[in-house]
């Protein structure tokens, strides 16, 4: 599943994921809620959607917090200042559930074509 602003998801119903704020007009937030997870690999990904020619993304000073409440995780994540290829999504993070409902925050930190934002084993 994918949650982006043309498809929010709930975090009561499947996927259990939910695009709650979405500030489209200006430099956010942008807010996402996992309501119940499942074992297996979560990819959460920032897309410029206005593309990189209007304001690049490694420019973009743009960072993302995850807070996972229950476990006392917070991770803040800053954009790289360098994009080789100049790719318009930045990879952050993989959330991880293990097959004990353990959680683990494994950063990612780099760039990918459009087509690359989710997780592909």
């Amino acid at each position: 599943f994918h949650v982006y602003y043309g498809n929010k998801g709930s975090d009561l119903t499947e996927p259990f994921a939910g695009l709650d704020t979405d500030d489209t007009t200006s430099y956010g937030p942008e807010v996402v809620t996992v309501g119940r997870v499942r074992d297996g690999r979560y990819r959460y990904s920032v897309h410029n959607f206005t593309g990189q020619a209007s304001g690049t993304l490694e420019a973009s000073r743009a960072t993302v917090t995850v807070l996972v409440p229950r476990l006392g995780i917070i991770r803040r994540f800053d954009v790289p200042t360098t994009n080789p290829g100049n790719q318009p999504v930045w990879r952050v993070f993989d959330l991880v559930v293990s097959n004990n409902a353990v959680v683990s925050v494994e950063a990612i930190g780099d760039f990918a074509p459009a087509g690359e934002a989710s997780y592909q084993p």
